[in-house]
């Protein structure tokens, strides 16, 4: 879970209020901490339950969007050298693709050693690139295509009244 964490920075992300705003900040990898907690002095059967438990309550914890850590994970040890693991992200941070990602990861480190894929690029450095495309003529282009598109759209009218329904700030 750790090794995870430090591959992405949208995991180690927190917020700070600031004058009308909030301000990303980005937290060290090696100040993750994950949680634990020992049932190994159950029995298999209940260690597994409980922990199964214990895991859905600790992801319905509220991850609040000026805490710390916006993803926290917890494991639990159990009988036989045997583990759960957990990892909860606010879905500011992390969605279902995200959680995909994670997951895969995590299953590539305990199998393999690492992970196989190659870590995604951040976002700051795909919004970036994103906005030289955009400033240039390809970008001018694409914009073009979908100004006219948009305006080439009939406008939708409300089925009771007639009314135009517009969409706009």
């Amino acid at each position: 879970i750790a090794q995870v964490v430090a591959r992405y920075e949208a995991l180690r992300v927190r917020f700070q209020a600031t004058d009308g705003g909030l301000r990303a900040i980005l937290n060290s990898a090696d100040a993750f901490e994950i949680e634990q907690e020992d049932l190994r002095h159950l029995g298999s059967e209940n260690a597994l339950e409980t922990a199964f438990k214990r895991a859905q309550e600790f992801c319905a914890q509220v991850n609040l969007i000026e805490g710390d850590w916006l993803t926290r994970a917890k494991v639990f040890a159990l009988p036989g050298g045997e583990s759960v693991g957990v990892i909860s992200s606010a879905h500011m941070i992390a969605d279902a693709g995200t959680r995909n990602i994670v997951i895969d990861e995590i299953h590539d480190i305990l199998d393999h050693g690492a992970p196989r894929a190659v870590a995604a690029g951040s976002y700051n450095d795909y919004a970036l690139a994103e906005r030289e495309f955009l400033a240039g003529p390809q970008g001018e282009a694409l914009i073009a295509h979908w100004r006219d598109w948009y305006h080439a759209q009939p406008t939708v009218k409300a089925p009771s009244d007639a009314a135009p329904l517009l969409w706009g700030n």
